[in-house]
């Protein structure tokens, strides 16, 4: 299995976006992506609603990382 990561995929006004999938071919990653919901701060965007994001023609993955795998990320503003 590997984590595929694409960051930056589609812009928002404040922020950013990043789209991950753990699968064991970037082919199934794809799949995974196409079929889930959109997350965002507090919930998950729903088909109907006006803003909700639809997942954009990726390009190839930001990184792809061999798992297992950890990151400590540190983030503020």
């Amino acid at each position: 299995m590997k984590l595929y990561i694409w960051c930056e995929p589609y812009a928002v006004e404040y922020g950013s976006s990043v789209c991950f999938a753990v699968a064991k071919s970037e082919k199934e990653a794809r799949k995974l992506l196409a079929a889930n919901r959109t997350r965002y701060y507090g919930g998950f965007y729903e088909e109907d609603e006006d803003d909700c994001w639809k997942l954009p023609n990726l390009g190839p993955p930001s990184r792809v990382v061999e798992l297992p795998h950890a990151e400590h990320w540190y983030w503020r503003e």
